[in-house]
């Protein structure tokens, strides 16, 4: 029986993550945590999801950028599934989230208009328990985001 033998290089392979990779991680690990939130969620967690879902809104029909109060509407749906380590999991990768999208997601205000009825679609089926509804909301906004990547 021959055993698998990694080498240095191999472990170097991968320095940095790669656009499909990250794109890859975050659908997965966002519709587990929007199903999780969905099921779990209290009333606090809606609260405060409310909280950052208006902030947002605010922002963006002030035009202003909302690029950190959308990903505090997503950070707020992970605290929300009640899974700490999926919370720290998406903890992990917001900087990478955020760097991409300065890069690569139009920040345009029909865009922005756009994302808040994906947004509220999303929070209304969380407030509802409906996971399999939050899975498709947020799986629609997903794909809507990285549409044109």
């Amino acid at each position: 029986m021959e055993l698998l033998t990694l080498h240095k290089t191999d472990a170097l392979i991968q320095k940095e993550s790669t656009k499909d990779a990250l794109i890859d991680s975050r659908i997965d690990l966002e519709l587990k945590i929007v199903s999780l939130a969905a099921s779990r969620r209290s009333v606090e967690d809606l609260e405060h999801l409310n909280s950052c879902l208006q902030t947002y809104i605010d922002k963006v029909l002030d035009k202003k950028d909302a690029r950190q109060e959308d990903l505090l509407f997503h950070l707020a749906i992970a605290r929300a599934c009640g899974n700490t380590e999926y919370n720290k999991r998406f903890l992990m990768m917001a900087v990478d989230i955020l760097n991409f999208e300065k890069q690569n997601i139009p920040n345009c205000d029909e865009f922005r208009i756009g994302c808040i009825k994906k947004y509220q679609a999303i929070f209304k089926a969380i407030i509802s328990k409906n996971t399999e509804t939050a899975k498709e909301k947020m799986k629609d906004y997903l794909e809507s985001l990285y549409a044109n990547c």
